[in-house]
């Protein structure tokens, strides 16, 4: 009884959604009228579909007010007054086309993929949308967000999604969401954005040591933007008491070298090389990153002489030795 009772509760919110001739299918009843240009969908799945997309787009079912997503009305008329055959909105022929995408794949690509008589995962508005609106991803919401207001309203953006999805599968939150933003100004030479960026992050995931990475690198590319190599080293320095001891890993560093050697500043990868390798100096990366740098910079003999030491210290190491070979084949 008590669950007979939760269902036609439920059935009458659905009902409270949906306009006159869509609640009556729904029951079981014939519609008082035909659906006007329908071009797309057929009228016996006609209610399931529809309600599929208001759920895979996130839109609000209460009172109709997800159905003006598409079709023209207005929220302060009575609903028997909108225009549900107008194609005056833009997003109701996107719809259309987005129906019949969905159809296409699900009755000839997934087939196709799947082998006949196997089952497969159909395709439905949630598999792109995943509840919301607009189906882009994160990163790309958030670098157009940024390209509109700087980080103020990306940041915006970022919190208002974080607090409408999080909970949900909608957006990717994980940390590295934030640092690719970052890394992307940081390759257009935007350190103090990107910095602000990676300050974000560690609002929301201070204790991954990755977030810290990404404000650290910043802030050096900044420094060394503005001071040369000696600010760049004074301000990794500086962040050994800023940041927890798990963010200075060998990857730091030399993560920071390689960017500097492939931009034609070898001299400067270098050196952060070698501040690598007195940081870690029993981690292998560290001496192979060298041992390639001082290959990159003409003192192929030095890196050499690096990676004979090394194999030294640690025979019978595999990649100490192909790094080895490598250097005397690339000499």
């Amino acid at each position: 009884m008590k669950l007979t009772r939760i269902v036609l509760a439920s059935l009458s919110l659905v009902a409270l959604t949906l306009p006159a001739a869509l609640t009556s299918a729904l029951a079981g009843q014939e519609p008082e009228q035909e659906f006007e240009n329908n071009q797309v969908l057929h009228g016996d799945v006609l209610i399931d579909e529809m309600l599929e997309a208001l759920r895979g787009l996130g839109l609000p079912r209460r009172a109709g007010r997800g159905c003006l997503h598409c079709h023209v009305g207005d929220m302060e008329q009575p609903r028997d007054t909108w225009d549900y055959a107008s194609d005056a909105k833009e997003n109701k022929q996107k719809a259309r086309t987005m129906f019949a995408m969905v159809k296409e794949i699900n009755e000839r690509y997934l087939p196709e993929v799947a082998g006949d008589g196997a089952d497969h995962q159909p395709v439905t508005c949630y598999t792109c949308h995943a509840g919301r609106p607009n189906p882009t991803p994160l990163p790309q919401v958030l670098q157009s967000e940024f390209e509109l207001g700087g980080v103020e309203r990306l940041a915006e953006t970022y919190r208002e999604a974080r607090r409408r999805y999080f909970a949900a599968d909608a957006y990717d939150f994980r940390v590295d969401t934030l640092i690719d933003v970052a890394n992307g100004l940081t390759a257009r030479g935007d350190f103090a954005s990107a910095a602000a960026i990676h300050e974000l992050n560690l609002e929301y995931n201070n204790d991954e040591p990755e977030a810290h990475r990404g404000l650290i690198r910043a802030r050096m590319f900044e420094a060394l933007m503005t001071g040369g190599m000696d600010a760049m080293a004074a301000r990794y320095e500086q962040s050994k008491s800023e940041h927890p001891a798990e963010a200075f890993a060998p990857s730091l560093l030399d993560t920071i070298g390689w960017v500097l050697v492939r931009g034609g500043n070898e001299a400067v990868g270098v050196a952060l090389f070698e501040l690598n390798l007195a940081e870690h100096p029993d981690s292998f990366f560290p001496h192979e990153s060298l041992a390639w740098g001082y290959l990159q910079i003409g003192e192929a003999e030095r890196g050499i002489e690096l990676a004979e030491r090394w194999l030294e210290a640690n025979p019978a190491h595999e990649l100490g030795e192909t790094l080895l070979n490598d250097l005397r084949e690339s000499r």
